[in-house]
């Protein structure tokens, strides 16, 4: 990708207009809901999201750059055929109306979840992608399971960084809550032995450099699109995507962040349902009415 990508691709101008990086917080229409983006990078194609929601997956490979949408954010007009459609590429003069308008469509299905976990990626620059997504054995199937995690994030470790990857849950969330075992704890430990495998660790670190390298890059064109007063990148994910050297581990331990701010009877500690979780799947940060949501670092 280059600025003539940008150039020659009004739409994918617009995207990067409305990205903002983590570390910054999402900007709100008049009625409060989410209306810029947050970006991933995955192998062979970049991911757009509003507040979780997947507004815009933008193929980029030597054969083709063009984005894809998912029925429901388009007009009416152009959702017959599969659930994932290639649009017909806006005017330049139009593209930014277009996009307000897919944002827009997504915000009915922004989930309390979801919110809560871009709140957590304003407050701390080093997260490099959400929705992550891991593929799981399933016993007695043919195919895994694709399943994601919500948040990969970089922490200062040792002389470098260490990748860790955090699940977000609500404190009313059912799956989060059991003195015995919570069912949580079923995906958890499918976590732990997809990481503990030498082959997917290494995999990891490598996709994450990648990614911060594109992810340094792309800031450079979003700057290149508009956005002049683009916020920077994150130390770690800058000393990631360089080619200084500097260490990167992985942490095979999925943490947990549970958002209890609306838990007003404070339950879900006073029942004893973080030290069960925390006891099963070790680290449990929980964060409550008025506490920082700075993400732990071990």
């Amino acid at each position: 990708m280059t600025e003539e990508t940008v150039d020659n691709n009004a739409w994918f101008r617009e995207l990067l207009r409305l990205w903002r990086p983590a570390g910054t917080p999402s900007e709100k229409d008049g009625e409060g809901r989410v209306s810029s983006l947050r970006l991933a990078v995955r192998d062979g194609y970049l991911s757009f999201y509003g507040a979780g929601q997947q507004i815009a997956k933008v193929k980029c490979t030597e054969r083709s750059f063009h984005e894809e949408v998912h029925r429901k954010y388009l007009e009416a007009d152009q959702t017959q055929g599969r659930d994932y459609l290639r649009p017909a590429p806006p005017a330049a003069d139009a593209a930014g109306a277009v996009l307000a308008n897919r944002v827009a469509a997504a915000a009915p299905w922004h989930g309390r979840e979801k919110l809560f976990v871009d709140e957590v990626i304003a407050a701390n620059p080093d997260i490099f992608d959400l929705e992550v997504a891991l593929s799981l054995p399933r016993p007695g199937a043919a195919r895994p399971i694709a399943v994601r995690l919500d948040l990969a994030a970089l922490e200062p470790h040792q002389d470098g960084w260490r990748i860790v990857l955090w699940e977000a849950k609500m404190a009313n969330d059912g799956r989060a809550k059991s003195l015995t075992e919570p069912t949580t704890m079923a995906q958890h430990r499918g976590y732990s032995e997809w990481l503990q495998d030498e082959a997917n660790a290494a995999a990891l670190i490598a996709g994450t450099k990648e990614a911060c390298r594109l992810l340094v890059r792309l800031r450079e064109l979003a700057i290149h699109a508009g956005q002049t007063n683009m916020p920077p990148l994150g130390k770690g994910i800058v000393a990631a995507g360089s080619d200084s050297g500097t260490p990167l581990t992985l942490d095979r331990s999925v943490r947990y962040v549970i958002d209890a701010r609306g838990d007003t009877r404070a339950t879900f500690i006073g029942n004893g349902h973080d030290a069960k979780l925390r006891g099963l799947a070790g680290h449990v940060q929980v964060i409550g009415q008025g506490d920082l949501l700075t993400l732990d670092t071990l």
